[in-house]
């Protein structure tokens, strides 16, 4: 994996950051009739804004735990000190990624309440990628 520019992490509102979870955590669902990446979206986001109404630690950790891909979130914050982790130190180091990004989560989520959301359509970008416009929408 290549590190992030400094320009992009640098430049990441609050609100940026909060609609990219939105948009980055990744999963699998299935369901009749409709792209299997609207059903994950539309269950992301139900679970983000039920995380997000509680305003807890436990509960944005359980959305975080269920959709995110924790593992890949924090092999890609050490960079090249992921070789450096110890066997052993993996899943105390993953559960500790969890609950610091479900800390962040709960603390910034105070300052932008939200009033819905809403899940675009699929639109497929390539044989593998799939584009799901999604807005939130914050109370005045």
């Amino acid at each position: 994996m290549t590190d992030m520019p400094s320009h992009i992490t640098r430049g990441l509102s609050r609100r940026a950051l909060l609609g990219a979870a939105v948009s980055v955590l990744a999963g699998s669902a299935l369901a009749a009739g409709e792209h299997p990446s609207l059903v994950f979206m539309r269950q992301v986001a139900k679970d983000l804004l039920n995380a997000h109404r509680q305003g807890t630690v436990a509960s944005f950790r359980r959305a975080i735990q269920r959709h995110a891909d924790v593992a890949g979130i924090g092999d890609y914050s050490l960079g090249q000190y992921r070789s450096k982790l110890p066997a052993g130190q993996r899943e105390r180091y993953y559960g500790g990624v969890a609950t610091f990004m479900a800390r962040y989560f709960a603390d910034q989520s105070r300052e932008y309440p939200i009033a819905k959301y809403v899940i675009g359509e699929a639109v497929a970008k390539s044989d593998k990628d799939i584009s799901i416009t999604s807005k939130v929408f914050l109370l005045s």
